[in-house]
């Protein structure tokens, strides 16, 4: 603890110099600020890779039964089913090179599951055993795009009439709003709004008002929409590039890539904010400290548990999931709510 409080108040001279402190962990060691702090079980979720290789670790939800799908670019299983308790129960999907963004999505009491290939140029939207439904194409006709390849998806989210909301956060950066048939609706952002906006929700906490939040890694912000496309505010999380947002109870959850002090050793970490989007936890990084300018202290990570973070998952107990790339192909990290 003392080493902890020492970290927290260096952290501006540090910065200063632009040398910061992250230190190992061993079990146990408890993660997190606040009300919001975790214990770390690491060997959830291993499995023989011979048998279930991983590439690198992609998206991450839940679905209705309570089961945990880990998404891959690892074309032998794009997709791991696992049970709460880290056993595996299904496997599917050969046809995802560049799988990228993972959404569980649920109508009329079935589950249906989106997939962004930023090598294919599409998003899929299949059922729960993998077979395919429907598939979005590259918006040939909206003049945003010259070619396929300019369209590379990163994310989902689905509104409550059933439109499909595309981050194109590799690509030109529009978002694009599909009909539930598949057909383009229409187009916001590109690249005079955002830099990298990799991930999306549609934000239901206030349900007579529901809006869109887009994280835009580049920018390290948090952007809110109206579903129409109206920009509403932008909240700056410096040194954090936040990948999409994932929302449980009045909570988002962020997945945090990196940090801007250490963009290349594996620094990544995961952010929690409240129902104003304001923060109340990292673990694995620095507590949430405000400047005298009302603006956030920047953040980093603090403790060396993630490489590079690229998605989260909350189950019903408040416990995450989190995957990560370029990591030397791991399974997901489960940190155990305390």
């Amino acid at each position: 603890m003392k080493r902890r409080s020492f970290l927290n108040t260096t952290t501006k001279a540090a910065l200063a110099v632009g040398l910061l402190p992250r230190q190992d962990w061993h079990p146990p060691y408890v993660l997190g600020h606040g009300d919001f702090k975790y214990g770390i079980e690491a060997e959830w979720g291993k499995l023989n890779p011979q048998h279930y290789p991983v590439k690198d670790g992609k998206g991450m939800a839940r679905d209705s039964q309570g089961r945990i799908l880990f998404l891959t670019n690892e074309t032998q299983n794009n997709v791991l089913i696992y049970s709460p308790s880290g056993k595996i129960m299904d496997r599917w999907g050969r046809n995802f090179p560049g799988a990228f963004g993972l959404t569980v999505h649920q109508k009329n009491g079935e589950d249906f599951v989106y997939i962004t290939d930023v090598e294919r140029h599409q998003v899929y939207k299949l059922s729960t055993l993998g077979r395919l439904i429907l598939t979005l194409d590259y918006p040939s006709g909206a003049g945003t795009y010259f070619s396929t390849e300019e369209f590379k998806p990163t994310g989902t989210a689905i509104a409550p009439n059933g439109d499909i909301y595309v981050a194109d956060g590799l690509g030109n950066q529009w978002i694009s709003v599909f009909g539930q048939n598949g057909k383009l609706k229409k187009q916001f952002g590109g690249r005079e709004w955002f830099q990298e906006a990799t991930g999306l929700c549609v934000d239901l906490r206030v349900p007579d008002h529901p809006v869109l939040l887009i994280a835009d890694r580049g920018q390290q912000s948090l952007f809110k929409f109206s579903l129409d496309g109206n920009y509403i505010d932008k909240i700056h999380f410096p040194g954090a590039y936040i990948n999409r947002p994932v929302i449980m109870g009045e909570q988002v959850y962020l997945s945090v890539l990196k940090s801007a002090s250490f963009p290349d050793v594996g620094s990544g970490f995961v952010m929690i904010l409240d129902k104003n989007n304001q923060v109340l936890s990292c673990p694995g990084g620095s507590q949430p400290l405000i400047e005298s300018s009302g603006q956030y202290q920047e953040f980093h990570q603090t403790v060396k548990l993630f490489k590079y973070p690229t998605d989260v998952c909350v189950d019903g107990q408040g416990n995450l999931y989190v995957s990560q790339v370029n990591s030397g192909k791991v399974y997901p990290i489960k940190l155990n709510r305390l």
